[in-house]
This record gives C-alpha cells, structure tokens and sequence, in this order.
C-alpha cells in the first residue's frame, strides 16, 4: 500500500508524460520566393570566384517593390557586412563527394564538407561588405554572385557571434596568398572596350582566374610563352600577361 509521503515523492514528470503532445508531420517540400535579385557584371560560372574575397567586384542587391521591404532595411545601414542568403540558379546538378579546389593532392571530400557551389538544394550563403543602402538598392563589394543571382534572405553579419577565429577549418590546407593584378592602358582600354559592346567583364576574369594560384595547371587553362609570360583565353579573347612570382604580381599585357 502506498502511503501519502511516497506518493509526494514521485517525479512529477509522470503526470506530463500521459499528457498527449500533438505531431506535426514532417515538411516534405519548401517554397521560397525571391526577395530580390543581384546585379552586377559578372554573368558566367566562370567569372565566379571560389570566395568573395578574391575579386573585389562591386554590385547591386535589387530589391522587389511593394512588398514591405524597404521598411525591412530598416537599421541595417549601421552594418559594415551583410549574410547573404541566395540561389546558385545556373546550377542544376549535384554530387554526393567533390574534388576541393585547393592545392595539393586531397582526396574527395562530401557536399557537405565543402562549398560547392552544386548543392541538393542550390542554397548558398556569403558575407559581403556593405557598401551603401539607397532605397532599395543595396550596393555591395566583395561578393561571389552572379548576375540575376536570387536573393532570399539578408542578415546582418555581427561579429560578437558570427567571428570564431580559432575554428578548426578540418580537412583544408593554408590558403595560398593571393597575387595582384595590374593591368597595362591598353589591356584597361580593351577590357572596357570588349564589356561595353556586351563581351565579358575581363577585367574581373583576369582577377577571378589569375589572382589565385595562376599556374595551377588543374585549375587554369594556360598558354606558356616564355619562363614569365602566358596566354589565357576567355570567350573568344587572349588574354596576354606577366608573372613576377617573387612579388606576387601579375601584369595584364595584352586583351583581343
């Protein structure tokens, strides 16, 4: 027979326990909508770089009228940075392991271990530097995107919580410095020239392309000249340049 002070003594969590908590059955499929679109220079995969950090491009975060947004930036202009939520809409394929694009010989490694750019669901994140807000234009710097990239979601980047500078970084080497790129007056001249007349923005190619790891035959399609000058080709142009490895320094010569 149970007495009344063993009765007190029972967990309390019995009596929660018989309480019928409702299932909600599993989300199957999510629909997102666009909030706004990217615009910039850059229009092929190729003009990507692996990082935003590795080509300083400029665009233009557009967001859609009418639908609220514009009282939705509201305090984000005292940010420096923004996360940036959008689509990889080029991209239409996938797979389980992929090959890192770093140096040395690494093996396979999961999406998921990886920024690959082709994802299950072609959902990518990037922090960008937040240039100025106008209306509902938001001007950035330092991206990865692509033009018409769609945007779904921004956040602002805050350092308290978003900065962990003794990560581990797991399977990745040291990133190589990068190198710089200069242009001669006349591969500036024919690099506007050529986008102007609706041709590729070969001026952020040759940052894209050539700023990181350039003589990486895996990685780069080149042409050797001599010891210090090659050729790279993009979209029909020749692209003509100098390395001085020492410096870390690479000259735009010649674009036709």
């Amino acid at each position: 027979m149970t007495t009344l002070s063993q009765k007190l003594e029972r967990p309390q969590f019995n009596i929660i326990a018989r309480k019928k908590i409702p299932v909600c059955p599993l989300i199957s499929r999510v629909e997102l909508e666009p909030i706004g679109y990217v615009h910039c220079s850059r229009r092929y995969r190729f003009e990507a770089p692996r990082q935003g950090v590795y080509a300083p491009g400029k665009a233009i975060i557009r967001l859609l009228p009418d639908k609220g947004f514009d009282d939705g930036l509201t305090g984000l202009h005292g940010f420096s940075h923004i996360w940036v939520h959008f689509v990889f809409h080029l991209n239409e394929t996938w797979h389980p392991k992929v090959k890192p694009p770093v140096p040395g010989e690494l093996d396979e490694v999961g999406v998921f271990a990886s920024r690959s750019p082709h994802r299950p669901n072609r959902l990518g994140l990037s922090c960008v530097e937040l240039v100025e807000i106008k209306g509902l234009d938001i001007h950035i710097r330092n991206h990865d995107f692509l033009d018409l990239t769609p945007v779904l979601d921004i956040k602002p980047y805050v350092t308290y919580y978003d900065s962990f500078p003794d990560a581990a970084t797991g399977w990745l080497p040291e990133p190589p410095p990068l190198y710089q790129i200069d242009f001669t007056t006349a591969a500036k001249t024919a690099a506007c020239a050529i986008m102007s007349n609706g041709g590729p923005d070969l001026a952020s190619f040759c940052q894209v392309q050539l700023g990181c790891e350039p003589l990486n035959p895996e990685r780069k399609k080149i042409e050797k000249l001599t010891e210090t000058r090659y050729i790279t080709n993009c979209r029909g142009h020749k692209i003509f340049w100098e390395i001085n490895q020492t410096q870390r320094i690479i000259t735009i010569i010649e674009i036709i």
